[in-house]
């Protein structure tokens, strides 16, 4: 899944679900975040993606939210880019605010 936004190194999306959830893809949040990826419905409603074929974008299917995650990641990627500092931490920053912006 990490090989969809080559840009962000396969350590981070691999952090970045092991901080989110602790690798449990049922997990939740109090804020209503959700599964493995930790996305918030609204969130999930726009960058979810059908990634293992059967028909369906289910965030509760790290089948389908890890990849959607990866992309997501890459999303937040082009959304930095003019935003001076380390784009890294800038992306990983914006997946964070994006994230909690519906809260």
């Amino acid at each position: 899944a990490a090989q969809l936004c080559p840009s962000i190194p396969p350590e981070i999306l691999a952090a970045q679900l092991a901080n989110e959830s602790h690798w449990d893809p049922k997990a939740t949040s109090s804020a209503g975040a959700r599964g493995i990826a930790q996305f918030m419905p609204d969130v999930w409603n726009q960058v979810g993606i059908d990634a293992n074929g059967d028909g369906t974008a289910n965030i509760w299917d790290p089948q389908d939210a890890i990849p959607a995650a990866a992309e997501f990641n890459c999303l937040n990627r082009r959304l930095v880019k003019g935003v001076s500092g380390n784009r890294l931490k800038n992306t990983t920053a914006s997946r964070r605010i994006q994230k909690h912006r519906t809260t």
